[in-house]
């Protein structure tokens, strides 16, 4: 199985929440631009905004994190029409290969949880950003008022809220996406019973390593070596997250993929360094 092309995954999910975005970022113009218009001329005694600016920091907060539903159910079509994107992208992939393979997530109950349990993982993570988006914003315009900086300066020193927020989604695209690909080709591996796999690096100056990584993790070393889906090789090697095994596109942000190797499992035979060879290629 050759090396897919991962740039493009999770980039139409992330284009739906860079509108999402657009759009918030409207929504807090709008809200704001109105409490500022209806009290300005009771700036200078700030004490009796508490009530107004508390009911539209709060309606603010709700057409975003989605008090109606609405936005719950935009994000599950966002989320939803990304996964089955990947899910065609991956099924595609192998097919390149293997011409006749099925597609197990139509009729199994167990793959398809993988689906269901990454559109929510998805939408949690999402409403997470969101939720701190809107913490934030409160606590801007809350302080900003009480210092009686100008309405427009006020707006202003939410932009990098937002910007961040952008960051955010974009990152959920990417990481979660290439995560779920990572899944995908594991169930469709294992249905086949092709447990091996070639560990594949994007080959570029951002493939992690020690000295770039500050020692925390090194996916160079494992371009190129053989391993098992079942028994994949340490990826985290400081912090927290230290002694975790990830197969590739597991960890955080990883762009490596799993290259099939479609010998039978007698066929491999595991080396000292927890890595595994190929008997044909010994003879």
């Amino acid at each position: 199985m050759p090396r897919i092309n991962n740039a493009l995954i999770g980039i139409d999910l992330f284009g739906d929440l860079k509108k999402k975005n657009a759009s918030d970022a409207k929504i807090i113009k709008q809200e704001l631009s109105m409490f500022f218009k209806t009290y300005s001329h009771s700036f200078d005694a700030n004490e009796h905004l508490f009530n107004p600016l508390e009911q539209t920091l709060s309606q603010l907060g709700q057409r975003i994190l989605g008090g109606t539903g609405a936005v719950n159910s935009i994000l599950q079509h966002a989320v939803s029409n990304s996964t089955r994107s990947i899910l065609t992208k991956n099924k595609k992939d192998f097919q390149r290969v293997v011409p006749s393979i099925q597609d197990v997530f139509e009729d199994r109950p167990r793959e398809q949880a993988i689906l269901n349990q990454h559109i929510k993982e998805n939408v949690r993570l999402i409403k997470n950003v969101d939720n701190r988006m809107v913490d934030d914003i409160t606590t801007i315009v809350n302080n900003g008022i009480q210092r009686g900086d100008k309405q427009s300066d006020i707006i202003k020193s939410l932009q990098p809220i937002l910007k961040r927020t952008n960051n955010g989604y974009k990152l959920i695209a990417r990481d979660q996406g290439n995560k779920l690909y990572a899944s995908i080709t594991e169930a469709r591996a294992k249905v086949n019973n092709w447990q091996f796999y070639e560990w594949s690096t994007s080959k570029d100056v951002r493939v992690r390593d020690f000295s770039n990584s500050n020692g925390y993790s090194d996916h160079a070393r494992l371009d190129g070596k053989i391993f098992r889906f079942d028994d994949p090789p340490r990826t985290v090697f400081k912090g927290k997250r230290s002694g975790e095994r990830n197969n590739p596109g597991q960890d955080i942000r990883c762009r490596c993929v799993a290259i099939i190797l479609f010998e039978p499992p007698s066929a491999f035979k595991k080396s000292s360094g927890g890595s595994y060879r190929l008997l044909k290629d010994e003879k």
